[in-house]
């Protein structure tokens, strides 16, 4: 079965009424496609790899009955798509992980040993972001280019960056996944060149900061610098969403996709209300600790919901989830 048909399986299995995204630039860029080609569908939460949060009294039931969109969790009721890397081994069986489940590192049996290997010949972890093999998948246009909607999806898990730093692995990828992709294949052969690729970059960046996503990078957006792409490095993600204060958070989610799916031509996600919230605790685990063979049982005697392995050194992940569907005063 080719990755595609694998995808569409999982998109089968999904009940086609609602969806948990990640609240960062890909996630709802996934989200946004996600209505274009299921217009039934509602965006019912969010999960950030710490706060689940519940839209407009969406119940714990229906939370695990959604697909959850450009992310990876570890539950048996929980159908998701993501691209984290997650296994350490390719031999890991992740047995509480939905069967029906996708993710370009599983099905091409990539592993923490075979990846962060730098610039070194040979596959390494998947480079791009969920959309770009979810928009291939449901074949939705791409916008024109040098548009700021192809900004938009070059920006989406800092891909522009990825198609440079590592370009052996991106071609890799581009040809057993993506191959034919124009985005991809301008992020592989100059889209960094380009001074009007930049200035329209820029200019995304800039509506994101004005809405409140920050940059991981300490340069500033206003550098006079020519061709300093520096400057459109991170602005990727909401900040995570303070306890008292999730409505505010919500009218920036509002407000990202909105002006994401303004530029794309596509319809925005608009929940009105956070109505629950599960919290968890973020741990990282040295993966040179846990024994070859290990992982399936770390994760079982850790509760872990959600991990990424996002470094030699690291794996992140999220267990003790607890809150309520409902607010306390309901």
């Amino acid at each position: 079965m080719s990755w595609s048909d694998q995808l569409f399986s999982t998109l089968e299995t999904w009940n086609k009424k609602s969806f948990v995204v990640s609240p960062d630039v890909d996630g709802l860029i996934c989200g946004a496609m996600l209505l274009e080609k299921f217009p039934d569908a509602t965006c019912i939460g969010s999960y950030d790899s710490q706060h689940i949060l519940h839209f407009d009294n969406a119940t714990s039931r229906e939370i695990k009955d959604a697909l959850w969109i450009d992310l990876d969790v570890i539950h048996p009721d929980i159908i998701c798509v993501g691209q984290h890397l997650i296994h350490l081994d390719r031999n890991d069986l992740l047995p509480r992980r939905n069967a029906h489940s996708f993710n370009p590192n599983v099905y091409f049996s990539q592993d923490h040993t075979g990846s962060f290997k730098g610039s070194a010949p040979g596959r390494d972890k998947y480079p791009f972001g969920t959309v770009h093999f979810l928009r291939w998948a449901l074949q939705i246009p791409l916008p024109a280019r040098r548009s700021r909607g192809w900004s938009v999806l070059a920006h989406a898990d800092g891909s522009w960056k990825t198609a440079v730093d590592y370009q052996n692995n991106a071609k890799i990828w581009y040809h057993e996944m993506l191959l034919g992709d124009e985005l991809i294949e301008d992020l592989l052969n100059g889209y960094t060149n380009d001074e009007s690729a930049l200035t329209e970059h820029i200019a995304f960046v800039d509506e994101l900061a004005r809405i409140g996503i920050k940059s991981t990078s300490s340069a500033s957006i206003n550098s006079n610098k020519q061709n300093d792409w520096s400057v459109v490095r991170g602005y990727q993600a909401l900040s995570p969403v303070a306890i008292g204060r999730e409505d505010e958070w919500l009218v920036k989610f509002r407000d990202l996709s909105t002006l994401i799916s303004t530029h794309l031509g596509l319809r925005p996600l608009a929940p009105q209300k956070v109505t629950g919230r599960f919290s968890g605790s973020v741990k990282i685990k040295d993966p040179t600790q846990i024994a070859r063979g290990g992982f399936d049982q770390f994760c079982e005697s850790e509760d872990v919901f959600s991990h990424a392995i996002v470094s030699k050194k690291a794996i992140r992940y999220t267990n003790g989830l607890v809150g309520r569907d409902r607010p306390a005063d309901s």
